[in-house]
């Protein structure tokens, strides 16, 4: 909403009316997309592009389609084992009459266990899980049904059950931790606005607008990859990002005098929200925009939707929130001059500025010191590990893997094939040493060769030597650690190097820990050229901002030490065992996206406290008053403000960190570390502290002097 001094309030009231019906039907939208991505989340099977596992992948498949066909594995536990499996072909036939497009690829029994392999029908994970998703309730139904007249125990379990379980799982996390942080939020904002209504349209805006962007996401075309992280780190930093732009606003009104006309203090309050939001969110979606750079599915999806929900929060923040607070004629009272009584911080920060030398000095020594703990960074995938075990998916994979290991899936696989020169498939003395190779490197429990593939354009019993030189062996590896194991994913550049030293055979390693590891590897290979991208685009932000390299320069200083320091706490936590007193998880490693995430978004969220802190001091500077005082009179403005911010984005947070599973524990709590960090110790602290410093140094090299805002408008 854009207001206009020249005109009435009467109209600026009909242009909130409508500004907030269109949002009203823009939800409406967003809302519908917004099921739509959640009906075709997923959180694996993104091969990282151009690595050796999703090579693996496209060479297998060339020979088979079928083999890599998604799979859906219905374990019965018969109590009368004498029967025969035809009893149970009542079972198939209400799955396949519900579901046409599951075939039975397989039936294997094992004591009292029969395993019921089923597939998809495709390849791609995202048409899976939305043909799972829809018809999830009549699955069950049928299952249960059949329990009931069989007295049997039936699991539905498999790759897709079981991603679907997890992302289920997370939406639920998410519905939680919204009961409690709207509640928290809401009594946090009333504190600090001492308003009902700001207290109230702040949030709804945030969410509104986190919604829409998300929902635009979820009508895109479903060749981008979405995971059910793109929800949760999408609403959860849109709704922090939003609740900042939304105290910028109510900062900015508060600056204007209340004597003034009401159009002229919402056009002041506009323009100064308009230097200060635009910029902010060009840095986080430019900065966001970098991690693409790492071509990792996975973490596209998670960037893409923390880019939509920002967009979306602060489209709302220069639109319907001001429509908003137009519509209840929203006055807050003006801040409390230098004149007046000091606030806390305030009066904190002057005692500080006295010494800021040596505070200077020794908080980043103590910044130092708890980032060290960085080098014993250790990253792995959680897998079916962190789910919990009530789960009738994972105690039916339990069951899998003990009684069907092939059915279940080995960690590593190795597609053996013909050498790039040709020659027979079937020379049995290679191919027996190169499982002799695998079965004698150390880790290695054990080795299963699978039935060789034969090309897929075969449709004939009688295979030619043409065929025979073209066939392609799996080999299923098991490692002697956990699947998901960080020891387990350390084997495969092992196995690589054992395959291409003295073998005639090509060889390609894959299965879900290759693809970890190459997406680890990716991550390590490309992230100082990520890390340089993005404090370039929030350094040349802020310096296009404020005109000043030291402030430019300083933040991205800043912005990385407190990464650092979030990341050593995690280190601690998780894979030092500092958290056990708190019931949380301590695998010995971090999950291999927290270090990127926790670095983007702590940048996005720094960007946002750093405008809003370093403008309040830049404004008053106009009066040409000492340094120091400019300091304090910045942080009296922007203290409570910043403060109250940061415990709120600390309490959405957390409310992920609380929550069951284990990428949502390390990212809430790492971003609550470095928000608290941020906010307080950098912002309140560092950052004056270094202007000061500096001297006249700190707004070097200038430029044209901005004019005080209550002479911008008459």
């Amino acid at each position: 909403m854009t207001f206009n001094k020249k005109k009435s309030p009467s109209f600026h009231t009909r242009l909130a009316v409508v500004v907030i019906a269109l949002w009203c039907v823009l939800i409406g939208f967003g809302i519908r997309g917004f099921q739509d991505l959640s009906h075709r989340v997923n959180t694996t099977g993104l091969q990282t592009p151009g690595t050796p596992s999703a090579q693996y992948v496209h060479w297998v498949h060339q020979f088979s389609p079928a083999i890599n066909d998604l799979t859906l594995d219905v374990l019965i536990h018969r109590r009368n084992t004498a029967q025969a499996f035809n009893s149970f072909s009542p079972l198939i036939a209400a799955i396949h009459h519900h579901v046409p497009q599951w075939s039975v690829e397989d039936i294997q029994q094992r004591g009292p266990w029969t395993a019921i392999i089923w597939s998809t029908g495709t390849a791609h994970w995202i048409p899976a899980l939305s043909q799972y998703a829809a018809s999830e309730q009549t699955l069950t139904a049928i299952v249960r049904h059949f329990d009931r007249i069989t007295q049997d125990t039936t699991f539905v379990t498999g790759a897709v059950p079981l991603q679907w379980t997890f992302s289920r799982l997370a939406i639920r996390a998410l519905e939680n931790a919204a009961r409690f942080t709207l509640p928290m939020t809401l009594i946090l904002l009333l504190v600090v606005f001492q308003s009902w209504s700001a207290a109230l349209f702040v949030p709804l805006s945030a969410m509104s607008g986190s919604l829409i962007g998300l929902g635009v996401l979820g009508l895109w075309p479903t060749s981008i990859p979405v995971t059910s992280f793109t929800t949760e780190a999408g609403m959860m930093l849109g709704l922090g990002v939003g609740i900042d732009y939304g105290m910028m606003w109510w900062a900015s009104l508060q600056r204007t005098d209340p004597d003034t006309n009401i159009v002229i203090r919402y056009v002041m309050a506009q323009q100064r929200v308009r230097q200060m939001v635009i910029p902010a969110a060009a840095i986080v979606i430019l900065s966001l925009m970098a991690l693409m750079f790492f071509s990792q599915p996975l973490i596209t999806s998670i960037a893409l939707g923390v880019i939509f929900a920002v967009t979306g929060s602060a489209m709302a923040s220069l639109s319907v929130l001001p429509a908003l607070l137009w519509i209840v004629r929203a006055r807050p009272k003006r801040l409390t001059s230098l004149s007046g009584k000091p606030a806390f911080w305030t009066r904190l920060q002057g005692f500080l500025l006295n010494r800021y030398r040596v505070v200077a000095a020794g908080v980043i020594i103590v910044l130092l010191v708890f980032s060290s703990g960085t080098r014993a960074l250790v990253l792995w995938e959680p897998g079916v590990a962190t789910l919990p075990q009530s789960e009738s998916a994972v105690q039916g994979f339990r069951i899998l893997q003990k009684q069907f290991p092939i059915a279940a899936g080995a960690p590593i696989m190795v597609a053996i094939g013909p050498p790039h020169s040709g020659g027979n498939m079937y020379n049995r003395r290679e191919f027996g040493n190169v499982l002799s190779s695998l079965r004698h490197t150390e880790g290695i429990r054990r080795v299963q060769p699978i039935t060789p593939i034969l090309p897929a354009m075969s449709k004939t019993p009688t295979v030619t030597n043409q065929q025979r030189r073209a066939t392609v062996h799996l080999v299923a590896v098991w490692s002697s650690f956990p699947n998901s194991s960080p020891l387990t994913i350390r084997l495969v550049p092992t196995l690589r190097q054992r395959l291409t030293n003295g073998f005639q055979l090509k060889s390609i390693v894959g299965g879900g820990a290759a693809e970890v590891y190459d997406a680890i590897h990716r991550v390590f290979h490309r992230f100082l050229w990520v890390f340089a991208i993005i404090s370039l685009v929030s350094g040349a932000g802020l310096y296009w901002r404020f005109r000043s390299l030291l402030i430019s320069v300083s933040a991205i200083i800043f912005n990385a030490l407190s990464t650092a320091t979030s990341l050593g706490v995690l280190i601690a936590v998780f894979q030092h065992h500092a958290g056990a007193w708190m019931g949380l998880p301590s695998p010995g490693a971090l999950q291999w996206t927290t270090p990127v995430l926790l670095f983007a978004i702590l940048y996005a969220v720094s960007t946002d406290y750093e405008i809003f802190y370093v403008e309040a001091v830049s404004h008053h500077r106009q009066a040409n008053r000492p340094l120091r005082e400019l300091l304090l009179a910045g942080t009296q403005e922007t203290g409570g403000f910043l403060t109250g911010a940061a415990i709120i984005m600390v309490s959405v947070f957390m409310a992920f960190g609380l929550s069951g599973l284990e990428f949502m524990q390390e990212l809430g709590i790492g971003l609550s570390v470095a928000v608290l960090i941020d906010a307080t110790v950098v912002r309140m602290v560092l950052v004056p502290s270094f202007l000061l410093w500096f001297q006249q140094w700190s707004w070097w090299p200038g430029g044209k002097k901005r004019s005080p805002m209550f002479l911008e408008v008459p």
